[in-house]
């Protein structure tokens, strides 16, 4: 049994190897014989001719003309009627007051000599009136005042008006409220006239 058995193995080897021999013959003698279909010179000049079409492009659109640009015309511009010419006043620069020289004792009044004259104490309080300020009168008022041995104000005048009553009112009330020493002879104090200005001066 073993016998056949290797036998049958040799016989399958033997029948596999001649099977492919056989395909391999057979593979070769188709090669040989194929059959390729000749083209002929003509078809293939056919089929590689190329046909040209002279196709016309389309006619170009004229351009459209450029707008041409009037020349602006200036116009006419007529002056304004002027009126008549009316001169605006400047503004009125006042000169600098000129300073006027102290007046003279009026004549009436006696001239008491004196070794020292009297001294305001403390100064003078102006009394400006509110109404004069603000419309603009300025001015100054000479005042003749008597200072008594007290040195006290007890009698006042107007000598030369500021030009504006209300301002010569307003420095009799400035000076007789003030307080002096009195003026002396030797050691001795006396009653005399002083003459004082009150000026009224507008400050920006």
């Amino acid at each position: 049994m073993r016998s056949n058995l290797i036998n049958y193995r040799k016989r399958l080897k033997l029948g596999t190897i001649g099977a492919l021999v056989l395909c391999q013959i057979v593979f070769f003698a188709m090669r040989r014989f194929e059959f390729i279909p000749e083209i002929k010179q003509e078809n293939r000049r056919e089929q590689a001719s190329i046909v040209v079409i002279n196709i016309k492009p389309p006619p170009l659109k004229p351009k459209p003309p450029e707008p041409t640009l009037e020349p602006v015309k200036p116009k006419k511009i007529r002056p304004p009627k002027l009126g008549p010419i009316v001169e605006i006043p400047g503004p009125v620069v006042e000169p600098d007051p000129v300073p006027e020289p102290f007046p003279a004792p009026v004549q009436h009044i006696p001239y008491i000599p004196r070794d020292k004259d009297p001294e305001l104490i403390g100064g003078l309080i102006l009394n400006y009136p509110d109404w004069a300020r603000k419309v603009g009168m300025k001015g100054t008022a000479y005042v003749y005042a008597q200072i008594n041995i007290d040195g006290i104000v007890t009698e006042a005048m107007i000598f030369k008006s500021s030009g504006y009553e209300i301002l010569d009112e307003a420095a009799l009330r400035t000076v007789q409220p003030s307080r002096w020493q009195p003026a002396l002879q030797g050691d001795q104090p006396v009653r005399v006239w002083v003459m004082v200005p009150v000026k009224f001066v507008l400050y920006k």
